[in-house]
């Protein structure tokens, strides 16, 4: 038997991996306080990378889990998550080509506080997304750095697919 493209599936458990590191590692050791939404953070490399069908993969999946996994109503991460990125996609296919790091960890804190958000407005802990924006800052400033380098190979034709 012959399998088709495995890229899926690997999106797939790299955003259950992502989110057994959220509920584990960050539920136990916060980071500066803060325990942001790695989906969220992670959808981004999708969003500038182009490839919006393995961000609809990671997200549904990853969100999916994190929503099955909170204590509150299903989709009340998930739906916000997949608005918010529609509507960048929307803003970077209409306006921006290809954003420098800036914009990439500017994209990716959009994406998560338009995933925290409507939790934020229910709970009151604007703390608690304050924090998630700090520890979220520095999670994605590597992820951009290193996704524009790969970006950068691309466009001078030194990465082959």
């Amino acid at each position: 038997m012959r399998l088709g493209n495995p890229i899926p599936i690997l999106i797939a458990l790299g955003a259950y991996a992502a989110v057994l590191g959220q509920v584990g590692v960050l539920g136990s050791w916060p980071l500066l306080g803060g325990q942001p939404h790695l989906i969220a953070l992670g959808a981004v490399v999708f969003l500038v990378g182009g490839r919006m069908d393995l961000g609809a993969i990671w997200m549904l999946v990853g969100g999916g889990l994190i929503d099955l996994l909170l204590p509150v109503r299903f989709g009340s991460t998930l739906l916000p998550l997949l608005v918010t990125y529609g509507l960048l996609t929307v803003l970077l296919t209409r306006s921006v080509e290809t954003p420098n790091w800036i914009g990439t960890l500017v994209g990716g804190l959009i994406l998560l506080v338009g995933t925290e958000l409507p939790l934020v407005i229910i709970t009151g802990a604007w703390v608690q997304l304050r924090n998630d924006l700090l520890a979220g800052t520095l999670i994605l400033i590597p992820i951009a750095r290193y996704l524009m380098h790969r970006l950068e190979l691309r466009r001078h034709g030194l990465v082959v697919r």
